[in-house]
């Protein structure tokens, strides 16, 4: 199972970026929410919907702020955090980026976007 992430692109930009930890049950699940019927995301990658194009990677960007998978919440990876003079971390907003974070609750709609929520 490797990372991904799934990008939501149209008019010149990127729009949204849902990371993913690369289970299949996660990848159908955002691209449910996003529009992508069951009979097209068998084996496809890029898909059109409307005037947007969403694209499914294999491999997850850069990020300033640590990662949970939109699809069932699993934390996913810390902040490209560089370490500072003082000890503390750029990027990581974590009190111990050494160590993993408790996943979130998975994606939710919320006015229309999806969203991750820590859980209560």
């Amino acid at each position: 199972m490797s990372y991904g992430q799934v990008e939501i692109y149209s008019h010149g930009s990127t729009h949204t970026i849902h990371e993913t930890c690369g289970h299949s049950n996660c990848n159908e699940k955002i691209l449910e929410a996003l529009g992508v019927g069951e009979e097209r995301y068998s084996d496809a990658y890029e898909f059109e919907v409307g005037e947007a194009t969403i694209t499914v990677r294999d491999h997850l960007g850069e990020s300033d702020s640590c990662v949970w998978c939109y699809g069932c919440g699993d934390f996913l990876r810390h902040a490209n955090a560089s370490p500072r003079p003082d000890g503390s971390y750029f990027g990581c907003r974590c009190g111990d980026p050494k160590s993993d974070r408790e996943p979130m609750e998975p994606m939710v709609d919320v006015n229309g976007s999806l969203e991750l929520r820590p859980f209560k």
